[in-house]
């Protein structure tokens, strides 16, 4: 549409193609791609006066030579259009931020717009064919869809689906789990969405009859992040000590996939990584590349994992998900809302310590409420600067975590075990938050839930937590008198 407005350089086609985009919203993130892959696309500013697509249109179009360049020449606006909201709402995560700006004119060559042309269908046709390939194989494998709400498994679960709902039911024949993983400490607003898609896609697997199972791991209730932090007085995580990922992440999901495949014999681990990513992304890609659709999983026997979207950069992403409708029905406007809200990325499905990296990176903003292994908890701060300001106690509560991790007042000099802590050049590692610290904590914590009005700790946490309170006391006390009877 947008392309045989400019072919034909009518300016009233343009302006028409604007004000709809302004009526149409959700629409903007698939332009912005096709803006993109035209190449030169370039985001001048202006100030929030001229805040809409359709001001810009009527501010006048001028159309330079054959194979020239269309741009919006600046002239007073005429009349009086709706505007557009500025700022994360309308160009997140798409395109740069205007911070009270919007732009002010796109400038693109015909010949490069002719390019924007390429049809998305065909760009995932390969991907499609890999899916069904690899889900007529002769054999019965199931599927694990690794699910975190974000747009990669997003994209993934949908294509899966998609395909399920193309076969007749009699080759329907291989299970397919969507799994997503609960740390009990997801944000609130992210939980929320994972919780509403899993309940969708459950919906729809038992209307169309898909062998679809769904299914969320959390934890084990004696290594909830609560459990140890407050109960065993585990230090608030930190680069150097992040004990979170591998209880909390790791070994729920690794233990799904384990079940599964000693009741299958194995199992094929569908992830949504791409290489474009990052660096380090790209790294493990390739390092475990082995130039066929499958690979072994590095540490789960019996795992193999397919990545069907390695190959797809960010905005063919949120292009195909902002141009077509889940197959479960609805839409992905609350996920692209979500995106924008928060103005970040998620942290992903984690199955192995390689992929550890991306929790609590400044790459990876969704994900637990309570992470202080990143300086700045910046979806959390974009919920609240989208207007959710019920979650401001939580950036506060969680701040003061990484404030009082390092002070010597409240830390224990010997670890859990009895032991006291020196390292080879001479530095002191103090042990667990002590037990006045602890109860703090907890006090802070349910008075700050009762504030919230959201469930952030449940009673079975509490119990374990006095448990080793009170279990941490007796060991203490034995360990006191074994010491004096020592010394007499």
């Amino acid at each position: 549409m947008l392309v045989s407005a400019l072919r034909s350089r009518s300016g009233a086609q343009i302006r028409w193609f604007l004000d709809w985009l302004v009526r149409t919203p959700s629409a903007v993130p698939s332009v912005e791609c096709r803006l993109r892959k035209a190449g030169r696309y370039k985001l001048p500013l202006v100030p929030a006066q001229h805040a809409s697509f359709s001001a810009l249109a009527s501010l006048g179009l001028q159309v330079v030579g054959t194979l020239g360049h269309v741009g919006l020449a600046q002239h007073r606006p005429t009349e009086s259009l709706p505007k557009l909201p500025c700022g994360r709402a309308l160009t997140s995560p798409l395109t740069h931020r205007c911070q009270g700006f919007l732009v002010s004119r796109f400038v693109m060559s015909i010949a490069e717009l002719a390019d924007a042309t390429y049809s998305l269908d065909e760009r995932f046709a390969p991907i499609r064919s890999e899916i069904a390939a690899e889900y007529a194989a002769p054999h019965n494998k199931p599927w694990i869809v690794g699910f975190s709400g974000g747009k990669d498994s997003t994209l993934v679960a949908h294509l899966v689906i998609e395909h399920l709902l193309s076969l007749p039911k009699s080759e329907r024949n291989r299970a397919v789990h969507i799994v997503a993983n609960d740390t009990l400490v997801e944000s609130p607003l992210v939980i929320g969405h994972i919780r509403t898609a899993l309940e969708e896609i459950r919906n729809a697997a038992a209307a169309f009859s898909l062998p679809v199972v769904v299914a969320t791991t959390q934890p084990d209730g004696d290594h909830t992040f609560w459990v140890n932090l407050i109960g065993r007085g585990y230090p608030s995580p930190n680069r150097t000590f992040r004990w979170c990922t591998d209880r909390m992440k790791i070994q729920p999901t690794s233990r799904y996939v384990r079940d599964q495949a000693g009741l299958a014999g194995e199992v094929i681990l569908l992830l949504g990584v791409r290489r474009s990513e990052s660096a380090t992304r790209a790294g493990v890609v390739a390092r475990y590349d082995n130039g066929e659709r499958l690979n072994k999983h590095n540490d789960l026997e019996g795992c193999l994992v397919f990545r069907p979207i390695v190959e797809l950069d960010v905005d063919e992403v949120w292009e195909f998900l902002s141009e077509h409708r889940p197959p479960w029905g609805g839409s992905h406007d609350r996920l692209i809302q979500l995106y924008r809200n928060a103005g970040g990325g998620e942290c992903p499905v984690v199955t192995s310590k390689d992929d550890a990296p991306s929790c609590g990176t400044s790459s990876s903003r969704f994900g637990c409420w309570t992470c202080t292994v990143v300086e700045k908890d910046k979806s959390l701060a974009g919920f609240v600067e989208a207007g959710f300001d019920e979650f401001t106690p939580l950036l506060g509560f969680r701040d003061w975590l990484v404030e009082i991790r390092n002070d010597p007042e409240r830390r224990l000099a010997r670890r859990r075990d009895g032991r006291i802590t020196i390292t080879s050049s001479g530095t002191f590692i103090p042990g667990p938050f002590n037990l006045a610290t602890r109860s703090e904590i907890l006090e802070r914590l349910l008075a700050l839930q009762e504030q919230v009005g959201h469930a952030l700790v449940n009673d079975d946490e509490v119990i374990k937590i006095r448990e080793l309170w009170v279990q941490d006391a007796l060991a203490s006390t034995a360990r006191m008198k074994t010491e004096q009877e020592a010394v007499f």
